[in-house]
């Protein structure tokens, strides 16, 4: 009678032979991404992944099993090319957790980073929300977009896939109570309707007096304060901007409420478990929410924006709790 060896050696290769062979031989943690085929292993350094490749080789030598380097972000140590399928070795579990102490955005990158560094290329970034959960598969490394992004991009850090594909995330601090500075964006609506709220008495602007008892200047215009505070509704669309911006798609990224902290960085099982407070995936997530954005104008006699025309006043598009206060006005 042929042993399942040398029946799957006479067989087309396919992805449960492989898994099936795997575990006869005692390897019984495995994840399967695509083509991708990994063996989650005890013993998780790079010498213990170079020991499984070389079983792996003898296991399969009738498939001409080959152990190949060409992919460093898939693995540092290699992997074995198995017909069309590609089996790696990766740590159980491994400590997460970048730099304490740094910024939002630093935390996730290091932390990301780190981990890649740790188990010698991609890793499954798992995010666990209060309201949801999202999975980027195979990710290589983490990089900062805070800095580079132009126009309406949002994103502070993208994920980069072993695909190349990026997936994009804003993220926002537990404490935040605004969504962005809105002078270019709403400061001339915000304006108008702060004119029209003032001929129909709904709300009133007074001079800011200076030391001197003489109304505050700034770039030889006066400086006002508003009475009260005010917020205007926004339409489905500025939502929308606000929040996601032009670059955070539905199914490719994200905007993630969380401090983080390096605890909530965990890899265990193939996965970078990354602990947030809320993740919003798309508007729906948000609306009805504390974190619902509408415009705000409130009193700042350091701001003196021409966008609004009003030195004093600032726009923002802020978190529905801060301008529970607020006055209501029409556009």
């Amino acid at each position: 009678m042929k042993s399942f060896l040398q029946y799957i050696t006479e067989s087309d290769m396919n992805v449960q032979n492989i898994v099936n062979t795997l575990k006869k031989n005692g390897y019984k943690n495995i994840k399967i991404t695509g083509n991708t085929i990994k063996v989650l292993l005890a013993n998780g350094s790079a010498a213990g992944r170079l020991d499984f490749l070389k079983k792996v080789v003898q296991l399969f030598q009738g498939q001409k099993a080959t152990h190949k380097t060409d992919k460093p972000g898939l693995s540092s140590v290699g992997y074995v090319q198995v017909d069309k399928f590609r089996l790696v070795g990766k740590p159980a579990s491994r400590q997460g957790g970048g730099s304490a102490g740094l910024d939002n955005e630093k935390i996730m990158m290091d932390s990301v980073n780190k981990i890649i560094r740790d188990i010698g290329g991609e890793v499954d970034v798992c995010i666990k929300g209060k309201n949801g959960r999202m999975t980027v598969k195979q990710v290589i490394k983490a990089e900062e977009m805070g800095r580079k992004v132009v126009g309406r991009a949002k994103s502070d850090i993208d994920l980069v896939t072993l695909d190349g594909k990026r997936y994009k995330f804003s993220l926002k601090k537990d404490n935040a109570e605004y969504w962005e500075s809105a002078d270019k964006l709403f400061g001339p609506a915000a304006g108008n309707a702060i004119r029209k709220a003032v001929k129909r008495g709904t709300v009133t602007l007074s001079p800011v007096l200076a030391p001197n008892n003489k109304p505050k200047q700034n770039k030889g215009k006066t400086v006002y304060k508003i009475s009260p505070e005010v917020k205007i509704q926004m339409t489905q669309k500025e939502k929308q901007d606000v929040i996601f911006g032009n670059d955070i798609k539905p199914n490719k990224g994200a905007v993630l409420k969380r401090t983080f902290t390096v605890n909530d960085f965990k890899y265990k099982d193939g996965c970078l478990h990354m602990e947030v407070s809320y993740i919003y995936k798309k508007l729906a997530d948000v609306i009805g929410s504390n974190e619902e954005p509408i415009w705000l104008v409130r009193n700042d006699s350091t701001r003196a924006s021409d966008k609004l025309g009003i030195y004093g006043l600032r726009p923002l598009a802020a978190y529905m709790k801060r301008a529970k206060q607020a006055k209501k006005i029409e556009r």
